[in-house]
């Protein structure tokens, strides 16, 4: 089985509040057998502010998006609780 991880997009490296920025990256990871999990406008009132992602991708779909697009994922941080 292929593993997936959960990864998130990066700040100044995702898709803007646009039909064709938002269109183009679900495109793109739903085409390569992505999953999406949460997706949060920063700032819904203003044309072309930030969305954040919140995607489940192989390492190879997360490397083949990054390569063709400017978007780039992060891993989640790590919570450790005492």
């Amino acid at each position: 089985m292929i593993e997936k991880n959960w990864y998130h997009t990066e700040d100044h490296h995702s898709p803007n509040l646009s039909k064709a920025s938002l269109g183009d990256f679900l495109y793109r990871v739903l085409k390569e057998g992505g999953e999406i999990s949460q997706i949060w406008p920063f700032n819904p009132r203003y044309d072309r502010s930030p969305v954040y992602f919140v995607v489940k991708l192989t390492e190879e779909a997360k490397l083949k998006i990054e390569k063709e697009t400017k978007i780039r994922f992060k891993l989640p941080r790590e919570i450790h609780l005492n």
